[in-house]
């Protein structure tokens, strides 16, 4: 096909070569009309030559275009996807509903009796200890914990920390 094309190309700037040849022999000759009609000639086949030659770039442009298209939606659902998975993750699950009902019961027994709230490392450890075990429970015995579930339990640790030591 290559060959072809090249073939074609090459009697197409012979054509164009003639016809310019033709157009100068014909001012030459004070025959301007066919002159004129020779070069415009020339020039149609010479536009012709470019369209054709610029056909694949075109091609080529409105392929990538389609890609970045494709690419740009890709990496919308991709992200919407990310977001919607992290955002059920966040919300907490059972253990960590129990953990934070746990943390509001210490905090209101702790006001109501007036004194300050100063929890140590050993409190928040155990609690987070407490929460995986209820965990593990619920899911069916040894599994661990996920990255996510630990930055959660951890996370709700420090708010508890900074709520009681307020």
């Amino acid at each position: 096909m290559e060959a072809k094309s090249s073939l074609s190309l090459l009697r197409r700037i012979r054509s164009a070569k003639s016809s310019l040849e033709n157009a100068e022999q014909s001012f030459k000759d004070n025959r301007s009309m066919r002159g004129e009609l020779d070069l415009m000639l020339a020039e149609a086949e010479l536009k012709t030559l470019r369209k054709k030659s610029s056909l694949p770039w075109n091609w080529n442009r409105q392929i990538l275009a389609l890609s970045a298209a494709c690419l740009l939606v890709l990496a919308g659902f991709g992200g919407w996807c990310w977001a919607r998975g992290g955002a059920s993750l966040t919300a907490g699950g059972p253990a960590a509903a129990r953990q934070s009902e746990r943390s509001a019961t210490a905090v209101s027994a702790v006001q109501k009796s007036g004194q300050a709230v100063v929890p140590d490392n050993e409190t928040a450890v155990a609690e987070k200890k407490d929460a995986a075990e209820g965990l593990s429970r619920q899911t069916g015995g040894d599994s661990k914990l996920s990255q996510q579930e630990l930055r959660l339990l951890v996370r709700d640790a420090r708010a508890w920390l900074l709520k009681g030591s307020r």
